[in-house]
């Protein structure tokens, strides 16, 4: 007995590309719309990346210390030179991202939920339920 085979639908052999194209075409939309938040977008996205990616990044390990190469200026084997203590000041500022966006995302996070707690408890507050004191009906 011969196998038929079925031409699949149209849409769904073309929905990666067609995805693909409407992913590129928001993100030039959002390039051209709106370059400044397009460009804090990319800097946010490279300070991940840098904070993820640390440990390939520096060539040295943050606190690793070397009094023999102290105070060097930029070069080839440290790429912004040393402090007084010899350490590569590149892999400090790459391992200090890190804690850049450690304290960020802890500060945002703390934010958004205090500011949930607050929303919730204003929208709680209606026409027969005593009122809060920072809800918008009571001021």
């Amino acid at each position: 007995m011969r196998e038929v085979s079925l031409p699949l639908p149209r849409s769904s052999v073309d929905k990666p590309t067609t995805y693909r194209r409407a992913l590129a075409r928001g993100v030039w939309r959002l390039l051209k719309e709106k370059p400044l938040g397009a460009c804090g977008g990319a800097i946010v996205i490279i300070l991940l990346l840098t904070a993820l990616l640390a440990p390939w990044i520096a060539p040295y390990n943050y606190d690793e210390t070397n009094v023999r190469q102290r105070l060097k200026p930029p070069g080839s084997q440290f790429y912004l030179g040393t402090d007084n203590l010899g350490r590569d000041l590149f892999s400090r500022i790459v391992y200090g991202a890190r804690v850049s966006v450690t304290v960020g995302f802890g500060a945002v996070s703390i934010g958004l939920s205090l500011a949930t707690m607050v929303g919730v408890a204003s929208g709680w507050s209606m026409p027969g339920r005593p009122s809060l004191p920072w809800s918008s009906r009571s001021v």
